[in-house]
């Protein structure tokens, strides 16, 4: 579903706009070198997740001292230069993953219920681990994932939001950043941050 609104996009500033009274986010695009380290950490096979969240947040006591791992999925990948790759909200986590055919997964686990809900937000983008989505949350509850192809010449960062809060059952249309940096890396690894004192605006880092 492709937004009708207005979307300017200049060098540094990317405007997410959405219509009627659903609010806008601001998206601050700057880049951000990240140092290759030599020991390289990746997360390929089955993606699991453990409960040291619910532990921490003293959602489920019944579970904490003990090793808890649910396996969300048995074709999923991501790597560690992406973040947050996870949110939490409400007794479920909301993450994602690229699988084999390099569809970009986003999901929803409910804590407690073992229920885990899929969609794909974007088709055979490329199977890389690289790609995989992170999220950040709006002030209503709505998500946004951020992703991208893998350092391929003139490649934007992508993105949607969804249309309700905290639910992964529909999304906007796409969008993409643009590329303000020069170079054969295009943009990988997006990390948005957010502006404290300014709500729904945020900085997204990425390697150019």
């Amino acid at each position: 579903m492709a937004s009708p609104c207005p979307h300017p996009q200049s060098r540094f500033l990317t405007n997410i706009v959405k219509c009627g009274n659903l609010g806008r986010v601001d998206v601050h695009v700057e880049e951000r070198q990240l140092v290759t380290r030599a020991l390289r950490r990746e997360r390929r096979g089955a993606l699991a997740m453990l409960a040291l969240m619910a532990c921490v947040l003293g959602a489920f006591p019944a579970v904490c001292g003990a090793e808890y791992v649910v396996e969300l999925t048995d074709d999923g990948a991501w790597c560690w230069y992406s973040s947050p790759g996870a949110l939490y909200h409400d007794h479920a986590v909301y993450t994602g993953w690229v699988n084999r055919w390099g569809d970009i997964i986003a999901a929803e686990y409910v804590l407690g219920d073992s229920v885990t809900s899929t969609l794909i937000i974007h088709p055979r983008l490329e199977p890389d681990d690289h790609d995989h989505p992170v999220f950040y949350a709006t002030s209503d509850g709505r998500l946004t994932a951020f992703y991208s192809q893998h350092a391929r010449v003139g490649t934007p960062a992508l993105y949607r939001t969804t249309m309700s809060a905290w639910g992964i059952g529909s999304w906007f249309g796409e969008h993409s950043t643009g590329v303000n940096t020069s170079g054969a890396g295009g943009v990988t690894y997006a990390n948005p941050v957010a502006v404290p004192g300014r709500a729904d605006t945020i900085f997204l880092f990425w390697r150019g």
